[in-house]
């Protein structure tokens, strides 16, 4: 096989011209399948790297109730909502929430820009994730007398403060402020969204970053995407329904409408899966579009073989006489069979190499 392997890869380099469409061919497809099947996977099977049990956490997502318009819409939690929700000991064992922002980090020519999400509660503690070095934030960091602390990302531990394990609990300068990193994550978590981040830092991180912490800490800022780990034997559906009993309760202290919505309808709150980014409304698993985008890349796929094999049966046509020839002279035929799927192999090689390559890119 490897004689045939050679046989086609010099038979291939007569007619670069050939060879090379071909291989273009493939790798346009190939790449545009494999990015796209990616993205999907992403999105709706493979959870966040170096979540524990990923199948346990839950996505706190609420829906505001209807607008004077007739429109609704979803919105995210405030802090008391989420503390709210976290005394609801019977079923969740963890529960916190996220807000992502972007800043630099870095002084002068070596400063750098960098995704920070703000974490609170036991935002670490439901998802599982352990430190690499050092410690994680705790609920207990998010005190109004508590420091603006950190943790890094490990790829951005190595990548942007040279992996140096003598900078845990000394300051970096983050939005031109002093704030301690405290910690490293293990290897593979960046946070639990499509982009991926850098940081993640507490709430006194935030208003090293200019962002207003009075107004994050009331009732009416329901910005923060809330994670939650279920207590053992509570299904979704219980969960959610614990969840949106606990942001009625902050609710009824002191109702008012949030845009314009009706708020007598009452908030309710879903427990989505980890790795639904989005929400079954619009990309989710209860949406046909990601059947849309593989059906749409596998119809690509189909044109792209179409096209090889005329292609194929092209150059096939040309060298009738080669062929003829060589079975007059004696050459077996499947020696001649094996040597154009020896070619075939070749180009596939080299086309889907390329189209990884691409799709990486």
């Amino acid at each position: 096989m490897l004689a045939d392997l050679r046989a086609a890869a010099r038979a291939l380099r007569r007619s670069p011209g050939f060879s090379l469409l071909v291989v273009l061919v493939l790798a346009l497809g190939i790449g545009v399948n494999v990015a796209t099947f990616g993205a999907v996977d992403a999105l709706l099977f493979r959870p966040p790297a170096a979540v524990r049990d990923p199948g346990g956490v839950r996505r706190l997502r609420v829906d505001m109730p209807r607008a004077t318009s007739g429109v609704s819409f979803n919105n995210g939690l405030s802090l008391p909502d989420l503390d709210a929700v976290a005394a609801r000991r019977g079923a969740f064992t963890a529960t916190g929430a996220y807000l992502t922002n972007f800043t630099v980090v870095g002084r002068g020519a070596g400063a750098r820009k960098a995704t920070v999400a703000i974490v609170v509660g036991d935002y670490f503690r439901a998802l599982g994730v352990r430190p690499a070095l050092g410690r994680l934030l705790t609920a207990a960091d998010a005190a109004p007398a508590a420091p603006p602390m950190v943790v890094a990302t490990y790829a951005f531990w190595r990548a942007a403060l040279a992996g140096a394990p003598g900078l845990v609990g000394r300051t970096i300068v983050v939005a031109g402020h002093p704030v301690t990193l405290v910690g490293v994550a293990e290897r593979d978590f960046a946070g639990v969204e499509l982009q991926p981040a850098d940081l993640m830092g507490s709430l006194a991180t935030a208003a090293a970053m200019g962002m207003p912490v009075e107004a994050l800490r009331g009732t009416d800022f329901k910005m923060f995407e809330g994670v939650a780990r279920l207590a053992p034997g509570v299904d979704p559906r219980g969960a959610a329904a614990a969840a949106t009993a606990a942001v009625r309760g902050v609710d009824a202290v002191g109702p008012r409408p949030v845009l314009g919505t009706d708020v007598r309808s009452g908030r309710v709150v879903r427990a989505d899966p980890l790795h639904d980014y989005y929400g079954g409304d619009f990309i989710g698993r209860g949406s046909p579009v990601p059947l849309w985008m593989l059906g749409a890349t596998g119809a690509v796929l189909l044109v792209v073989c179409a096209n090889v094999a005329n292609l194929l049966l092209v150059r096939a046509e040309r060298r009738r006489r080669e062929i003829a020839t060589r079975l007059a002279v004696g050459a077996a035929a499947g020696r001649i069979v094996r040597q154009l799927f020896a070619e075939g192999v070749v180009l596939a090689a080299f086309g889907g190499t390329l189209g990884l390559a691409l799709a990486a890119a």
